[in-house]
């Protein structure tokens, strides 16, 4: 039996499928921050639903995944962007740090063209977090307060603000300080 070739870009971990002809990877530290997500996020389920009882775990827990739901849709923007200025990706990944879209190296990049799509690939990620936060806000109104429904989205709304306002940041790794350095590039 031939042994099985490491796809390029894709590290260990559950494979969920493929997008964009790559593989989406939930790295193993993905069950670390899960768990985590939910320690942290089911007592204050408890504190504003505490009728729930040991339900309030799964909802947590589904907070957990629609929180790195709001994440796959970030690197996927990512991966979208690439593919439009001719690049391949390699893998997206979910982790214990939120996720990253790995291209394949390209052997002709030209340097003016490299900036702009550096700028595009970095900044549409937050874009993607911050219309979903959009989204999220606006569907509030058609669930009642308290409701299950309405403490999801409450705070995959806010997780979303966050994660688009923290990744404009210019700092690198963060997508702002990726924004910075194409800006600065030419």
């Amino acid at each position: 039996m031939a042994a099985k070739k490491h796809q390029t870009g894709a590290s260990s971990g559950l494979r969920l499928g493929t997008v964009l002809g790559a593989p989406v990877i939930l790295a193993w530290s993905w069950f670390l921050a899960a768990f985590v997500i939910t320690i942290l996020f089911a007592p204050w389920v408890n504190t504003v639903r505490p009728d729930l009882g040991v339900w309030a775990w799964f909802v947590a827990f589904a907070y957990a995944v629609l929180l790195f739901g709001s994440v796959f849709l970030h690197e996927l923007a990512h991966g979208v962007a690439g593919q439009f200025y001719g690049l391949k990706v390699a893998a997206i990944e979910l982790n214990i740090w939120g996720g990253f879209t790995r291209f394949e190296p390209q052997a002709d990049n030209p340097r003016d063209k490299a900036a702009l799509t550096s700028f595009v690939i970095s900044i549409v990620g937050p874009i993607v977090n911050i219309v979903l936060a959009l989204l999220g806000w606006w569907c509030l109104s058609a669930v009642s307060p308290t409701s299950v429904p309405w403490l999801l989205l409450i705070a995959v709304t806010f997780a979303n603000v966050a994660l688009g306002a923290i990744n404009l940041l210019p700092g690198i790794p963060l997508d702002g300080g990726w924004a910075l350095q194409a800006l600065m590039w030419p």
